[in-house]
């Protein structure tokens, strides 16, 4: 199923599972090396893993939430988190990964790491994940701090995404 048919009309609840699972399995030795070089504390490195884990979480929350229209119902409220982290530490810390990736993928892109498919693919994914957090998924209950957040929200209406057309020329 297409989550966010019109902006993002390839991206499924399956891809953004696959690109967080990616996701999930590379940090994990990479933030181990980081510890062990003294280069990141064991909590720096365990936030950013439940991150990601709260990510894929929400996915899978979302989806369960979409999984009636298959069957010509309507949407459900998606099930309360397991996780404890925030809307906001998630929504900034998925923020902080598209704006690190827009300024990574054109460099990986250009040393052929990376193909400019499988970099916007991977963006895209992201940015449908970061639309349920900006569309409202756990935004908090209080009317006063929904409108502060939604102010900040659309300040920052274009998310991170990655220049491809640099990265090719």
């Amino acid at each position: 199923m297409t989550p966010h048919p019109a902006r993002f009309p390839a991206i499924t609840f399956a891809a953004i599972a696959a690109e967080l699972a990616r996701e999930l399995a590379l940090r994990g030795p990479f933030y181990q090396r980081q510890v062990e070089r003294c280069r990141m504390t064991r909590h720096q490195a365990n936030t950013g893993l439940d991150v990601v884990a709260a990510w894929q979480e929400d996915c899978a929350r979302m989806q369960a939430a979409f999984a009636p229209l298959a069957q010509g119902r309507p949407a459900a409220l998606p099930p309360p988190p397991r996780h404890t982290l925030t809307w906001r530490s998630r929504h900034a810390a998925l923020l902080a990964e598209l704006a690190q990736r827009a300024e990574i993928y054109p460099r990986e892109i250009e040393r052929r790491r990376l193909t400019p498919a499988d970099a916007a693919h991977r963006t895209a994914c992201l940015q449908a994940l970061l639309a349920f957090y900006d569309d409202g998924l756990d935004w908090p209950a209080d009317p006063a701090t929904r409108a502060a957040l939604h102010t900040e929200i659309a300040a920052r209406l274009q998310p991170a995404t990655v220049n491809l057309e640099l990265a090719l020329a």
